[in-house]
């Protein structure tokens, strides 16, 4: 499995999109959100305020689950395919 890192505002909203999910806050981080009840939708300028606020970069997987299925036998759940950590930590 190919694993990607990013900066860019429109490769990670066509991620999280294509993946089914919407920006959100999850207590005080900034999140994705997958019909997870506990998250905060926001909207995408806000997500990308704090996205570039605080400095990160988004890792996730190439290979992830189409949208009709939500977790194929063997394949992770979604929430644990993308990572926001600051970017200087993700060279």
């Amino acid at each position: 499995m190919e694993t990607l890192r990013t900066v860019d505002h429109e490769e990670v909203e066509d991620w999280i999109t294509e993946n089914g999910g919407e920006p959100a806050i999850d207590g005080k981080h900034l999140s994705i959100n997958f019909n997870d009840i506990d998250k905060e939708k926001i909207d995408w300028l806000r997500f990308f305020q704090i996205f570039e606020k605080e400095q990160l970069a988004m890792i996730y997987d190439a290979e992830t689950p189409s949208k009709e299925d939500s977790r194929p036998a063997g394949k992770k759940p979604r929430q644990e395919l993308y990572h926001l950590i600051p970017h200087r930590l993700a060279d």
